[in-house]
């Protein structure tokens, strides 16, 4: 799985999204799926 480095303000935003229990990478992939069906990807 490719890396990618996030800036503070950025991992801020995800901890208020994000379940008590979830991994940022799920958190992730839920945004990037939920993006995909908004553009018809």
């Amino acid at each position: 799985m490719p890396q990618i480095h996030l800036d503070e303000e950025t991992i801020e935003r995800l901890d208020a999204l994000r379940a008590a229990d979830e991994e940022y990478d799920e958190l992730v992939t839920e945004l990037l799926d939920s993006h995909a069906d908004t553009t018809g990807n």
